[in-house]
């Protein structure tokens, strides 16, 4: 991928976009129908709010490397790792039952996943250290892990 330019945080190494797949949509319109169906009283217009706000923050995830951060956008949730507090990055399969679905997981070993409704089966493992100096793990989707991967490394690597 080319670099570009960010005015904030400087050359952009790597961005993707991950799109929620076509029966992802139908499963939220099929469920906003049957709200709409069965809304007898007004408690259902929240019930739809509410699907429609799960809907558009849950259509598409976005990752970029910078030289300073990797971050991961999935609707309002943002995260941002500095570049030097990561510690290793990989690209694993999603094999695990308990790793699959779809939104922001909290995983039994403290790891949190990113994903869309997608057939997408990748995911990029991000080990850092927090500023108190815990040891975190983000899994995130990535139809390109591969592309992440050598971008964060591109970032890592020192420059003369």
């Amino acid at each position: 991928m080319p670099e570009s330019s960010n005015v904030n945080r400087g050359p952009i190494f790597a961005a993707e976009t991950v799109r929620m797949s076509w029966w992802g949509h139908l499963i939220f319109a099929v469920a906003g129908a049957w709200v709409v169906m069965n809304s007898i009283n007004s408690d259902s217009l929240w019930w739809m709010l509410l699907l429609l706000f799960l809907w558009a923050s849950f259509t598409q995830l976005s990752l970029q490397v910078t030289s300073d951060y990797f971050q991961v956008r999935l609707g309002l949730i943002r995260v941002r790792i500095p570049i030097s507090r990561i510690i290793s990055v990989q690209s694993v399969p999603s094999s695990s039952f308990f790793k699959t679905g779809w939104g922001i997981r909290f995983g039994f070993d403290g790891a949190i996943t990113y994903s869309v409704a997608s057939s997408i089966s990748t995911y990029v493992l991000v080990e850092y250290k927090k500023r108190s100096g815990k040891l975190k793990t983000l899994r995130v989707m990535s139809k390109h892990p591969d592309v992440i991967l050598r971008a964060i490394q591109k970032a890592q690597a020192p420059t003369w």
